[in-house]
């Protein structure tokens, strides 16, 4: 009886399984045996690899061959693997930059457009802007205002704010010609219509406001100042019909003088003098001649 020798070690049970597999098909007599041992938990397969085949001297050559072709096979297959997760990697990153170029397109485009619409924009107005004969008209892209200077000194003549840059100005200051602020007009909503006006005297004070809220061109609200900028008269028209229903007077000394007229036919009924400590006189008006009330507080 021909004598059995350890052949090959084996690594892992997969290896053990395939040449266990080989070596039958091609009727090799042989012997799988594993170094695993129960009572030790495997530590001998860490130690010694998984197993070994055994067979007769005449058959070593042969399982030897057919054991490198096995594990020749096995590291084409890995290069193949390897190849493969690199090429799905490539991949993966190709995905990844189309989609960040996608965002990145996204982001410029919008902003792309309006640096666009300004420049045409900009473009586009600025003959007709510069055609005046008495102005002289600059573009301040910054604060995003239309400048307008007198061509005779130089001096501002206007100033047209556009935020949102639609050719509608929400915010106008004038000036005379000698550069001298002379009134304010706001358009929030942007329809030509002011809702508010600010006048100013020839020293550049500030002596008036009126306000249309509605835009109709009725102002329900005025207020006056004094040279020093204080406030002096209110005059209200909340019905809009051109009668004046409260009139208020405040004076330096913290009191205020109101007029007012209840039932709207132009002619004030009612005074009340309110002073400054918190307390009010009220005064009924009667043909003209002035009746103080009995509830009146003193």
């Amino acid at each position: 009886m021909p004598e059995i020798i350890k052949i090959i070690t084996l690594n892992n049970e997969i290896e053990a399984n395939l040449i266990e597999k080989l070596l039958n098909e091609r009727n090799i007599p042989f012997n799988l045996k594993s170094y695993h041992d129960p009572a030790y938990n495997g530590i001998f397969q860490l130690q010694k690899g998984w197993g070994y085949i055994e067979s007769s001297e005449e058959y070593r050559n042969e399982i030897i061959e057919i054991y490198e072709n096995l594990k020749k096979y096995d590291n084409e297959t890995n290069s193949i693997k390897n190849i493969s997760n690199s090429i799905s990697q490539n991949e993966t990153k190709k995905v990844i930059n189309t989609i960040l170029m996608i965002i990145a397109l996204i982001i410029i485009l919008p902003l792309g457009f309006f640096f666009i619409r300004d420049y045409i924009y900009l473009k586009k107005n600025k003959k007709e802007l510069s055609s005046s004969s008495n102005f002289n008209y600059s573009w301040d892209d910054k604060e995003k205002k239309l400048i307008s200077k007198w061509k005779s000194n130089d001096k501002l003549a206007a100033i047209y704010f556009d935020e949102n840059m639609n050719k509608a100005h929400e915010h106008t200051i004038g000036y005379n010609i000698n550069g001298i602020k002379i009134n304010e007009t706001f358009d929030k909503n942007e329809n030509g219509i002011s809702e508010k006006i600010v006048s100013y005297n020839l020293e550049g004070k500030k002596i008036g406001k009126f306000y249309d809220k509605n835009e109709n061109g009725i102002f329900e609200k005025s207020i006056s100042y004094n040279l020093k900028g204080i406030k002096i008269e209110e005059n209200y028209d909340k019905n809009e019909d051109g009668k004046i229903e409260k009139y208020i007077v405040f004076y330096n000394s913290g009191d205020e003088v109101i007029w007012k007229d209840e039932n709207y036919d132009g002619y004030f009924e009612k005074c009340i003098i309110s002073y400054r400590n918190g307390k009010e006189k009220e005064i009924n008006i009667i043909d003209s001649v002035f009746k103080i009330d009995n509830k009146s507080n003193e």
